[in-house]
């Protein structure tokens, strides 16, 4: 039994012992040790690509205030930016419905004066109404807007246009 042991263990351990080592020649290849540099895009007769920049890519948000400002300017009447509240009353990833809520928007509030806004900030086109110093102008800007069927409407800090008085 001993004897049937020690060949096993034996036999076990010459077919571990593997066969002659096997070393691998590298080949030195030109593709390996030196790039083809020879291509040069310039003698190509093509068109150059010239992208002209679009004077319209301004934000949406520059392009809201200054459309509000056009229609607000009477007399040349100055604005500046204060810290302050809008209601923001939609919000979409789709930029042709957030133009239309806008244009909805501007309807259903110009008999009571409040601007209408369109930001685009974290992917999302977001419309905002008024420019409310405090928060109790803003509240009156969410009432309004609730009544106007915007149901989901809330109050947010922004930066908004306040006139400018003469004194200053």
């Amino acid at each position: 039994m001993r004897l049937i042991l020690v060949a096993a263990l034996l036999i076990f351990l010459a077919s571990c012992g593997g066969g002659k080592k096997l070393s691998r020649v590298e080949k030195d290849t030109p593709s390996s040790t030196a790039y083809d540099e020879s291509f040069d895009p310039s003698t190509l007769n093509d068109d150059d690509i010239i992208i002209a920049r679009n004077p319209k890519a301004n934000t949406a948000a520059e392009a809201a205030v200054s459309a509000d400002a056009k229609a607000e300017s009477v007399g040349e009447t100055r604005y500046r930016e204060v810290n302050g509240f809008q209601v923001q009353i939609f919000v979409t990833k789709d930029l042709e419905r957030a133009t239309l809520v806008r244009e909805e928007a501007r309807e259903l509030f110009a008999d009571l004066g409040y601007a209408v806004y369109l930001t685009f900030e974290s992917n999302l086109y977001k419309v905002r109404v008024g420019d409310a110093v405090s928060r109790e102008e803003a509240e009156t800007i969410k009432d309004e807007a609730r009544d106007r069927n915007y149901r989901e409407a809330f109050i947010v800090r922004a930066k908004v246009r306040v006139p400018v008085s003469e004194g200053n």
